[in-house]
């Protein structure tokens, strides 16, 4: 009989990180059974995947609403969490472990790695926790998670980001972000705070001719009035020339393309939020006079972070087969 692995989903960007992922499965079924529990903002994120609504069970509430995930993991040889510190993850995570099966989760991200692993103050930890980066082991380690757990498997989604050709003009576009909702002012700065110190920026550029457009965050709670805005998309990259934020997932995407892309943080605390910035992969900007002098230079070298990708879904593969297996 074919072993069976349980996914849960609950948020957007754990959502794209496993959209290839499960896109594969569906095409080339993977020898083992599998079906999935999405949030709310997680099916959004893969409506349109065809077949998909074949292994899908009901929507969880991240929030947990009373599920505490114990006829799922019964039913599972394996399981394979995100990991966005939501009590529906932690819950499954802690009732897949009471079953005896082994759980599997993964970051799609590389920050708070230990406010996404805790319940009221208590770590919930899984068998094995995918990373993204070499770099975020030892970050996460000094938050307190063992790196015994800790396996580098990269991002699937982002393996699959190739560079676009030029961008005809110099077209601008600025991701938001909800750090207003989730962080107050603790970090220094809010998304308007990004968005004046780019619009400031381009005002003062004489040589620079273009539009400025605003992709919202899902979760953002209001926008600048009077902005020109569009919906995000990888597709949409290819029309913009220069990608700015703060320390969002379609940053990366925007590097990974070839876009010259800017971390905004204004008056920034000590942490840098951005992990491409603070892993060095390529600079933030805290000050409007450093920005307006980047709005013309070649953009940053994807290569190596690109490397670092490569294999992902492999590497995915092989660990999920290896717990199924055990």
């Amino acid at each position: 009989m074919a072993r069976h692995l349980h996914c849960v989903i609950v948020d957007a960007g754990p959502a794209t990180y496993m959209k290839p992922v499960l896109a594969r499965w569906i095409a080339e079924p993977p020898g083992f059974e599998w079906s999935l529990r999405l949030g709310e903002k997680a099916r959004a994120a893969l409506a349109g995947l065809r077949g998909l609504a074949a292994h899908l069970g009901p929507d969880i509430d991240r929030g947990n609403g009373g599920d505490d995930g114990t006829d799922i993991a019964s039913g599972a040889d394996a399981l394979l969490i995100s990991a966005g510190g939501w009590p529906a993850e932690n819950a499954h995570v802690s009732a897949a472990q009471r079953a005896g099966r082994p759980v599997l989760q993964f970051l799609d991200t590389c920050y708070n790695y230990a406010r996404r692993l805790c319940r009221d103050g208590l770590w919930t930890l899984p068998d094995r926790l995918f990373m993204v980066t070499r770099a975020s082991v030892a970050e996460a380690a000094a938050e307190g998670v063992p790196e015994a757990l800790c396996t580098v498997v990269g991002h699937p989604s982002w393996e699959e980001v190739r560079v676009l050709p030029p961008a005809e003009g110099a077209d601008v576009l600025f991701v938001g972000a909800p750090v207003t909702r989730h962080y107050g002012r603790r970090l220094g700065y809010t998304e308007d705070d990004a968005w004046n110190m780019l619009c400031d920026a381009l005002a003062r550029n004489a040589g620079w001719h273009g539009r400025v457009c605003y992709a919202a965050h899902p979760e953002q709670d209001a926008m600048p009035p009077d902005v020109t805005r569009i919906d995000y998309s990888v597709a949409a990259l290819a029309r913009f020339d220069t990608v700015a934020g703060m320390f969002s997932a379609p940053l990366v995407d925007a590097f990974l393309a070839g876009r010259r892309c800017l971390s905004l943080q204004p008056g920034a605390t000590d942490t840098d939020m951005f992990f491409l910035s603070r892993q060095g992969f390529l600079p933030r900007f805290t000050d409007g006079d450093a920005l307006a002098g980047s709005l013309s230079v070649s953009p940053p070298d994807p290569a190596a972070f690109a490397r670092e990708m490569r294999g992902s879904f492999a590497r995915l593969q092989r660990a999920v087969t290896g717990a199924l297996a055990a």
